[in-house]
């Protein structure tokens, strides 16, 4: 009967999960899943030819074996006959190739729950509380979101999850196969995210809880000799690329414990805080987040061995990254939802049965309304969508335009395609400064026009590969330059904080009063001053308030000046 359940669970995770999975296309609102993307493909070059060697690659590894395997069947279909004709497919359109990750990435989502189920019952809790608690993680609203992006993060707890199951095997079981599925599980997370480095301590603590008597140390030193052998088979660039990788480890150290400093902005600020008021309680639920704190409290009137085990990463997790100031982002959170998840049910299993109903009731419905409210909203047009369109349609080809901050390598605005000569211009720069091949912007320069094309200038504070398509919100060399039409959007407001930040401030003032307000996209219904920018990928706050995805996209135009 339980084989049933679990597919039923599985049923339901892969259908959240898939519903909405084409969100944008071909727009592309999350700046990361082109370069996931790319990085998967640039394999195809050779390990030492790989996009962004120092960060782990075990994730676009396995998008590289489902693109090659798409490649021999396209090409024995007549799809394209050599690789080259392959790339300028992608190169013309990616969308297929990110729509193929989301797919795997929702995969990994919907088998989750199975593992979670696995590691509480490994706890030794009962088969109710295994069941509800991979439910829980199911339609979890987090997890859910982020299941539908081409990324690392949901594949990644996939195998932390099983790291964890394999632990806890090898903590109260003393199995040495335990003991080395636990390191080979945690070299495979930490393979597909620097985050799960923090199992390694994990490893070495669930094999100083083993039973009196049985192997401790050799075990446990196999056990990280093996996350750190697997780790560096599937992460070969890493090891060809060791300068870039010390660099990038040493800022993210440098990231840690800084929540004392002053904070670059306002979504950076307080990276504890932020996690335990907005990220966690809107990814798990208010629900899930308050039992999930009481059951673990709870648990430790009487720790069992897994409590103690569970109890000492969560908190070592939590505060590491909530030191981590460089970046707060709602992803890096994500390992700790099945466990609060897990304490939650194991608490709320404890209460009278009426009480118990509705506990869990609430649980479920708030996330999974939750849930279902953001894949319906993935399926309303976004506001970049439709101001692209609006701009497409009323604005011949060829205008000037100048776009708020996020057009080159963020997904803030709409994606507008610039002139064939800006592109060349582009394809030249990212060359020259060693930045990449520049196949990207040579493949966009020789694209047919199918669609209309802008000279684009970016409202960009700091440093940009083309000085000519940039401007440091300076509104009168806009207006030398012959810009007539200027797009703003609400995303790069709430993010934005710089030292040019007077003056950025200081040109949206004089835009607002000077320029003439043409059309406005919202994501509301009537007017709202509230800024979105951790929803700038797919919604996360607000969801209910919301009528569709996309920051408040306003449109100027703009008197050429002298």
């Amino acid at each position: 009967m339980t084989g049933h359940w679990l597919w039923i669970i599985f049923g339901a995770a892969l259908g959240l999960r898939l519903w909405g999975i084409a969100f944008g296309l071909p727009d592309l609102f999350h700046q990361d899943e082109l370069m996931t993307v790319k990085t998967a493909l640039s394999f195809g070059q050779g390990i030492g030819a790989v996009d962004y060697p120092h960060h782990p690659h075990l994730f676009h590894e396995l998008l590289f074996v489902g693109y090659a395997a798409a490649f021999l069947v396209g090409k024995g279909l007549g799809l394209w006959s050599s690789s080259a004709a392959y790339l300028q497919q992608f190169l013309q359109n990616p969308a297929p190739w990110v729509l193929g990750g989301r797919l795997m990435a929702a995969g990994f989502g919907a088998a989750t729950p199975w593992l979670l189920y696995r590691t509480v019952r490994e706890t030794g809790a009962g088969e109710k509380t295994a069941l509800w608690s991979a439910a829980a993680l199911a339609v979890c609203f987090l997890h859910v979101r982020d299941s539908h992006y081409c990324r690392q993060d949901i594949p990644a707890l996939f195998f932390g999850v099983g790291a964890a199951w394999f632990a806890l095997r090898a903590m109260l079981r003393g199995g040495r196969r335990d003991s080395w599925g636990a390191g080979l599980w945690t070299g495979l997370a930490m393979g597909m995210n620097w985050n799960f480095a923090l199992w390694l301590p994990g490893l070495l603590l669930a094999h100083g809880l083993k039973p009196k008597g049985t192997p401790k140390l050799r075990p446990a030193l196999e056990a990280v000799g093996i996350a750190l052998a697997c780790f560096a088979l599937v992460n070969p660039a890493i090891l060809l690329h060791a300068g870039e990788t010390a660099g990038t480890l040493g800022r993210l150290a440098e990231g840690a414990g800084g929540v004392l400093r002053e904070p670059d902005t306002p979504w950076t600020a307080g990276g504890w805080w932020r996690y335990l008021i907005v990220y966690l309680p809107v990814g798990v639920s208010w629900i899930g987040l308050l039992a999930g704190g009481i059951g673990w409290v709870g648990s430790l009137r009487k720790p069992s061995k897994p409590d103690l085990w569970l109890t000492a990463g969560m908190l070592a997790y939590g505060l590491l990254i909530g030191s981590y100031t460089r970046s707060v982002r709602a992803a890096y959170i994500l390992p700790l939802a099945p466990f609060v998840l897990y304490y939650a049910v194991r608490w709320m299993e404890g209460r009278p049965v009426r009480l118990r109903a509705l506990l869990l009731a609430g649980l479920f419905l708030s996330n999974g309304a939750a849930a279902v409210r953001h894949d319906w909203l993935l399926t309303r047009p976004d506001t970049r969508r439709l101001a692209r369109e609006w701009v497409e349609a009323h604005v011949p080809s060829g205008t000037m335009l100048a776009v708020d901050h996020g057009r080159t390598f963020q997904a803030w605005v709409p994606q507008l395609l610039e002139t064939a000569e800006q592109s060349a211009q582009l394809a030249a720069a990212t060359r020259n400064s060693g930045k990449g091949s520049g196949l990207w912007w040579s493949a966009r320069a020789n694209q047919a026009a199918a669609r209309p094309r802008y000279r684009l200038i970016e409202l960009i504070p700091r440093e940009h590969l083309i000085p000519e398509m940039e401007n440091g919100y300076d509104l009168d060399r806009l207006q030398r330059q012959g810009v007539t039409w200027v797009i703003l959007s609400d995303f790069v407001e709430s993010f934005v904080e710089t030292a040019d930040s007077p003056k950025q401030d200081a040109f949206y003032a004089r835009l607002r009063a000077g320029g003439r307000p043409v059309v406005r996209f919202t994501p509301y219904d009537g007017q709202t001053d509230r800024r979105q920018l951790p929803s700038s990928h797919t919604p996360l706050i607000d969801l209910w308030r919301l009528k569709r995805p996309g920051p408040v996209i306003e449109l100027y135009a703009l008197e050429p000046g002298p």
